[in-house]
């Protein structure tokens, strides 16, 4: 019997083991094996946080709730398996709703928006690049004054950040 694996665990029963035989029959009354199985583990890993032998209503409670967390996922696995299965049904409902009509129609949508994203993609990469270097310099000696413009090195300056952080 799977209670058997708990024989190594220190006992507060009382020294009649028909009696105690007896009430674990009566609280585990319904439990499949499969989950006494689980909560006889979850003793032995010390899941109730005492070492002792459990008590059949202790026993009893830990089964009730590893069925409730298995319940809970099956119902989980079910809404969602429900949830896919309407989905998909609204789907095929759509397509069979589409006419050659329409599927043309969104086809012609569909590449005059391509056209029209390439032809804007393509325009932003030739944006700013439509000036030449000298054009470039002569804006910039209107803008800032042939003096000014002057004043500009030709070169930064290679020392730049040989000094970061250090007091001067």
């Amino acid at each position: 019997m799977v209670l058997s694996r708990l024989k190594s665990l220190p006992s507060r029963t009382s020294d009649t083991a028909e009696i105690d035989l007896l009430s674990f029959e009566d609280a585990l009354e319904g439990v499949s094996a499969s989950v006494l199985l689980e909560a006889v583990r979850q003793v032995n890993q010390a899941v109730l946080g005492h070492a002792f032998h459990p008590s059949p209503p202790e026993l009893r409670m830990l089964c009730d709730k590893i069925q409730r967390q298995i319940s809970e996922d099956r119902a989980r696995k079910a809404e969602g398996e429900r949830q896919r299965h309407e989905s998909e049904q609204r789907r095929l409902q759509h397509e069979k709703t589409k006419t050659s009509e329409a599927r043309a129609r969104v086809a012609a949508m569909l590449s005059r928006f391509t056209q029209d994203y390439e032809t804007r993609q393509a325009a932003a990469r030739n944006d700013g690049l439509t000036e030449t270097a000298d054009q470039v310099r002569n804006r910039l000696k209107n803008q800032i004054g042939e003096t000014a413009f002057n004043n500009i090195p030709d070169l930064p300056v290679k020392d730049t950040f040989k000094h970061v952080g250090a007091a001067r």
